[in-house]
């Protein structure tokens, strides 16, 4: 029967051996002791505990006798012998208790240190108490040094404790410690399987929230919400990156960059935008709400740099002309002015609008009219009323000259009145017949016009007060300017008519019925706009003569029309959701800023570099950057390089980029443009129109083909001179340069095709056909050449030798041949046919027949050689397997595809339908990643050789759209967004992202 002790082993140890005492007592305590070894030895413990090892328990009791009574307790002794532990009094007395006790045979030393019975004193481990004793009473160590590590060491102390061999207990804790193993390592794949389980499944999560995101922003897209539709796209993409990696989700961030200009900046109020006007030095834009505020922006980064609290909807908000102070109005009630410190923000003065009020241009008076006989002159600066100007009826208005010498009052008793800013004294008294409505002076402030109740304009003398002259209307006058010189006076009245009067004489210089909504001068005079809304035109006069120079048009009605500053430039506001900049000189439309409603205002910066735009009963104020003179405008991945009389069949770009040629369908010169500005550099000399051209590999040359011609020709790029004519006996259908930029072959109508020699326009080698030759390509090794032809075949041909190596049999025309990059395959087109095949130059072997619906119009290999893509007049393109022919991926369009076109990496394949669209597919997965939409069928799309940009010809018109990286958009759109970017918690609960 095992005896029953309190601690079934004690450790003795000295304090430089602390660590080992430590990992014995932990390592022994929770030792698993095997189950099979415990069905053998059914006296054995399954556990080893406790075990006694921290003499510390013992602190405040006799030690001495508190450790012999733990000793007696105690099944084992353990002793950790080391140098210092062997020279220990406690260790060495714990040793002698323990023999003492009887239990000398139950002592197990454990070497961490030293030497049993060594001759060296210094190196000896073992206490005195284990040296003295007998021979038979000697006991074994084990040493924890030995190779076989503490593990080993270990287990031979718990084999010793249980009266066992070594090597039983060794084996099934070996076979313990595997289990182990293998359990730890299943837990843990069933951890990790979760974990991937978890992360795929919120993986896909996020690529189902991607997917949605894309499909709610193009809905948004489509109702005219650009802002919100960008600012969901730019929240998902901050806070889901699987978005980045979602196709769905590249199509909408990029076909809504690519068919949308931006603002630079969105202005977000709370409620509907009412107006917003520059500061005069442009650098602040004050805007007025139905949010009940009005806020000053910084025009260089968008941000809001004073919010103006109001109880009531403001509806106009301006600075004042030296630009210290703001004025406000908004409706409480009654409408009520306040003036506010642009530095502070700070109200310094309410005023009932009922009253009448005006501010002087550099803001430092203001004139109230009472709604009685009173009208008083305040100081902004002191706060306070300088003078009191009476009159005996009711004042009906109060207007500043622009010197701020004098102010004009008028009055319901038939009275003006001129009075001295400085000294309030009434200097002259304009008397009528009638009660006068309003006032305003000439801009020298020379001479002042009154309007009355009866339609008349009365014009007076300041100076001496002096009635002039008289302007009678057969309709309520509801405009009176002058020009900025003060030398024309401009009137409109109810009736939608306008007059250019002479200042000085009253006389009827020029007179408009057009339905004139409103009018504006041009800072120097030479100018008028009118603004016409039933005939959606805005019209610019001279006014020396009165002749309409020209006549802006929009789709809708027009709101405002207004110069800029250097009067150049004219911007326009119109119900057809527009803004546009026009060039005086020449009437043309610089630039269009498209918006989702109509726009009642815009508003060009004194620089001319901002626009402020805004939209009726929107909270959003559009500011976009402009640089008049320079073409550029706003945030826009897409610019007009070329604008053709003709319409444009196909474009070709230079190898290094640089340059741009469009082949046109109708008579038209052949432009070589740069592809960066759109400027054209020269322009080709020809006698027939051009239809189809190709540089060379090394961008010296340029080979042309004219249509109705039989020739074709070599130009030098460098110096624009046409260096050789290859001659046919009949139309030439095709021609390109040889991947060497040596050699020239052509493809012509008299079952012909020639190689020519670039050096010496040449005709080295004539090959011949049964029928006309509709095509002729190099192969990519140079060695080659294939040849389509209406004699039903396709021909391979070795450039060396002009020899036909191989005859390519078909059973209808051939229109088109090609050779895949790596020069072992050869694609065929039928003429008008739905077939397209595929052939083995090794052998000649047709391996493959791809198949259309209806006519195919283009066939291309990828530039790895593995795919190919196709275009039909079935409204689809096709990316197909070259090794096995397998249709890979079907691109819809809602139209005919003109053509199908690889990019230079072979990731993407740009279509161009007469649906109005290019698209740009994935070649990996056929998802559709950028939708390009255009006014016109689309009949060519590219990629540029450098891979930046995307090159459509539709209608006349060739564009070039940048393909730019999707973080690169995202964060435009993040600045374009500025402060506003964080979506609300009503929008994120209405998109399900909270």
């Amino acid at each position: 029967m095992e005896e029953q002790m309190k601690y079934y082993a004690f450790i003795s140890y000295n304090s430089a051996d602390e660590k080992w005492a430590k990992w014995l007592q932990h390592n022994l305590e929770y030792y698993h002791v095997p189950s099979a070894l415990c069905k053998e030895y059914p006296d054995l413990p399954k556990k080893i505990r406790p075990v006694f090892w921290y003499k510390q328990d013992l602190s405040g009791t006799k030690l001495k006798e508190a450790l012999s009574k733990e000793l007696e307790s105690s099944k084992y002794l353990i002793v950790v012998c080391s140098p210092e532990s062997a020279k220990s009094v406690w260790v060495n007395d714990e040793v002698l208790s323990f023999l003492e006790q009887g239990k000398g045979d139950r002592i197990i030393p454990f070497i961490v240190g030293g030497t049993p019975h060594a001759q060296n004193p210094n190196e000896e481990c073992f206490p005195p108490a284990l040296l003295t004793l007998k021979r038979e009473e000697e006991i074994r160590g084990i040493d924890v040094r030995r190779k076989e590590g503490k593990q080993h060491a270990l287990v031979d102390v718990i084999a010793t404790m249980f009266g066992i061999r070594f090597d039983e207990l060794w084996q099934r804790h070996k076979k313990s410690q595997r289990r182990k193993i293998i359990i730890s390592l299943l837990f843990l794949l069933a951890i990790i399987s979760i974990c991937i389980a978890w992360r795929y499944s919120v993986k896909k999560e996020l690529i189902t929230q991607a997917k949605f995101i894309a499909a709610e922003a193009e809905k948004l897209a489509e109702e005219g919400d650009r802002y919100m539709c960008i600012k969901l796209l730019n929240y998902v993409a901050n806070n889901n990156k699987e978005s980045l990696n979602n196709e769905y989700f590249e199509h909408a961030v990029r076909s809504l960059d690519c068919n949308y200009k931006f603002p630079e900046r969105f202005l977000v109020h709370e409620g509907g935008v009412n107006s917003a006007i520059f500061s005069n030095d442009g650098r602040y834009i004050v805007t007025a709400s139905n949010d009940k505020t009005s806020k000053i922006w910084s025009v260089e980064n968008g941000e809001c740099v004073q919010t103006l609290y109001h109880n009531g909807s403001v509806f106009w908000a301006e600075f004042s002309a030296n630009g210290e102070y703001v004025i406000t109005e908004y409706t409480e009630l009654v409408d009520i002015v306040k003036i506010w410190s642009f530095e502070t923000g700070k109200c310094l003065y309410t005023l009932n609008s009922s009253e009448m009020m005006c501010v002087a241009d550099d803001g430092s008076y203001i004139v109230r009219a009472l709604n009685d006989s009173i009208s008083e002159i305040w100081s902004v600066e002191l706060g306070k009323c300088l003078h009191v100007l009476n009159h005996n009826g009711v004042v009906t208005s109060a207007e500043f000259s622009s010197d701020e010498r004098y102010v004009v009052t008028t009055s319901d008793d038939g009275v003006s009145r001129i009075w001295s800013v400085a000294t309030g004294e009434c200097l002259h008294i304009l008397y009528h017949s009638e009660l006068v409505y309003w006032a305003l002076f000439s801009p020298d402030s020379k001479l002042v016009c009154t309007i009355d109740e009866y339609h008349t304009v009365n014009v007076w003398s300041v100076d001496t007060g002096d009635f002039l002259y008289a302007l009678y209307h057969n309709a309520i006058v509801n405009t009176v300017k002058f020009s900025t010189d003060s030398k024309y006076i401009v009137i409109k009245t109810d009736l939608a008519n306008i007059s250019i009067r002479s200042a000085e004489t009253g006389m009827c210089l020029n007179t408009s019925d057009y339905s004139t909504l409103g009018i504006e001068f041009s800072s120097d005079v030479k100018y008028v706009a009118t603004t016409d809304w039933l005939d959606r035109q805005s019209r610019i006069y001279l006014l020396e003569t009165g002749e309409c120079i020209q006549t802006l048009e929009h789709d809708a009605q027009i709101n405002s029309s207004k110069f800029s500053l250097d009067d150049k430039y004219v911007i326009t506001a119109s119900d057809d959701n527009t803004s546009k900049i026009w060039r005086i000189e020449s009437g043309e439309c610089l630039y269009t800023m498209y918006h989702d409603g109509n726009v009642s205002l815009a508003e060009l910066s004194a620089d001319g570099r901002c626009v402020v735009t805004i939209e009726d009963y929107d909270n959003i104020v559009n500011l976009w950057s402009v640089e008049l003179g320079l073409g550029k405008m706003g945030k826009s991945n897409c610019q007009h390089i070329l604008n053709y009389n003709g319409c444009v069949r196909t474009v070709e770009c230079s190898t290094n980029s640089k340059y741009i040629v469009a082949g046109l369908i109708n008579d038209c010169p052949t432009k070589i443009c740069s592809l960066e500005t759109g400027e054209c550099l020269y322009t080709l000399k020809d006698d027939g129109y051009i239809f189809l051209m190709s540089f060379s590999a090394n961008d010296r040359y340029l080979l042309t083909i004219s249509d109705f011609d039989d020739i074709s020709k070599i130009w030098s790029v460098e110096t624009r001179e046409c260096l050789y004519v290859l001659n046919h006996n009949n139309g030439i259908k095709f021609a390109e340069f040889s991947p060497d930029s040596k050699y020239v072959v052509t493809a012509s109508d008299d079952s012909t095709s020639k190689i020519w020699s670039v050096d010496t326009g040449e005709c080295l080698y004539k090959l011949t056909h049964d029928g006309e030759v509709n095509c002729a390509k190099f192969s990519p090794d140079g060695k080659y050449v294939v040849t389509a032809s209406n004699d039903k075949t396709a021909k391979l041909w070795s450039v060396k030798t002009g020899e036909c190596l191989m005859t390519m049999e078909n059973s209808f025309f051939v229109s088109f041949a090609e050779f895949s990059t790596d020069s072992e395959y050869i694609i065929t087109l039928g003429d008008w046919n739905d077939i397209i095949k595929i052939w083995s130059v090794k052998t000649g072997e047709c391996l493959h027949m791809l198949s259309h619906n209806n006519w195919v119009k283009s066939a291309e290999f990828s530039p790895n050689g593995k795919y190919v893509a196709t275009a039909s007049m079935d409204n689809t393109s096709s990316i197909w397997s070259v090794m096995t022919g397998e249709n890979l991926h079907v691109l819809n369009h809602n139209n005919r595809v003109n053509s199908a076109v690889f990019s230079t990496d072979g990731k993407y394949v740009v279509t161009a339908s007469e649906d109005k669209t290019s698209k740009i597919w994935s070649v990996e997965t056929g998802v559709c990643l950028m939708t390009i939409n255009h006014k016109d069928n689309v009949n060519y799309a590219s990629f540029t050789p450098d891979g930046k940009y995307i090159i459509t010809a539709s209608g006349n018109v060739v564009r070039k759209h940048k393909l730019t990286p999707l973080p690169e958009i995202l964060s435009r759109w993040s600045e374009i967004l500025g402060p506003n970017a964080e979506l609300t918690e009503e929008e994120k609960e209405r998109y399900f992202l909270n």
